[in-house]
């Protein structure tokens, strides 16, 4: 597959003079080489597109319309410097394949980054740059800087793919990430999770516990009951303690003799 410099160049829609226009705007702006060249006005965006549909057959385009349909568990599988860096935006999971909205989808790679963070193949589909932009904006907060020339002013805080009405402008904080990707409950997003991602969920998370019958949980604690009344009744229990041996009774204390005193009569 050839890269997007080799397909421009081979189709004779850029020089080599713009080719390195772009290359020194990068350091600048970054962004790659075809938003470059749309920046410095080389070739509109509709031509790059059509010029990657001519280098790979059969590619699928990606629409504003299908942009807005991306899987909301897909957007989450990429930290978003990545998706920042390619400027790929991850549209859809099935099974282990991983379909990607790129602006340079020739950027090979990018794509082996790509499959090696994610673990899955990964489709490419080509977007063109607005599209990818406005992406960006929507589900990341990203804001493409657009470039203006020297003379036309300084350079412009807007994205390539918004005008000023757009009402998501206002909402936009130029290379600021408020938020990831959002991760919704849909059947759509689910029904999308690979087996893989399956075990790992399972392994790290416990299963929700099941809700608890008061019935049953009644019906044991009287199965518990009747179980210790049944084990108190047949065990027998320790043989009784012996009486206390009883005293002898003790004799009342007798009382010592009266002392008798002899009295002598004496006659007159």
């Amino acid at each position: 597959m050839p890269t997007l410099e080799e397909a421009l160049l081979s189709q004779g829609l850029v020089t080599g003079e713009q080719i390195d226009d772009a290359r020194r705007l990068d350091a600048d702006l970054r962004g790659g080489l075809g938003l470059n060249l749309v920046r410095l006005r080389y070739i509109p965006e509709e031509t790059l597109v059509d010029a990657i549909r001519r280098a790979v057959p059969g590619i699928q385009v990606v629409d504003q319309t299908a942009a807005a349909k991306a899987s909301s568990f897909a957007l989450g599988l990429l930290p978003v410097t990545m998706i920042e860096r390619h400027r790929a935006v991850p549209m859809a999971l099935q099974g282990s394949t991983l379909t990607v909205a790129m602006a340079d989808p020739l950027d090979a790679a990018a794509i082996a980054e790509i499959e090696r963070h994610a673990k899955c193949k990964v489709v490419p589909a080509v977007a063109s740059e607005s599209v990818v932009s406005w992406a960006l904006l929507r589900f990341f907060n990203l804001l493409t800087p657009a470039y203006a020339p020297a003379s036309a002013g300084a350079r412009a805080a807007a994205s390539v793919s918004l005008d000023a009405a757009d009402p998501d402008a206002d909402a936009a904080i130029p290379l600021t990430r408020r938020r990831r990707a959002p991760m919704g409950d849909a059947p759509e997003d689910l029904d999308q999770i690979p087996v893989d991602l399956l075990a790992r969920s399972r392994r790290s998370q416990p299963p929700p516990a099941p809700p608890l019958d008061m019935g049953r949980v009644g019906r044991a604690l009287e199965r518990i009951e009747r179980q210790r009344r049944k084990t108190a009744r047949d065990t027998p229990g320790p043989p009784p303690e012996a009486a206390p041996p009883v005293p002898p009774p003790v004799p009342p204390p007798v009382p010592p003799p009266t002392p008798r005193v002899a009295v002598t009569l004496t006659p007159p």
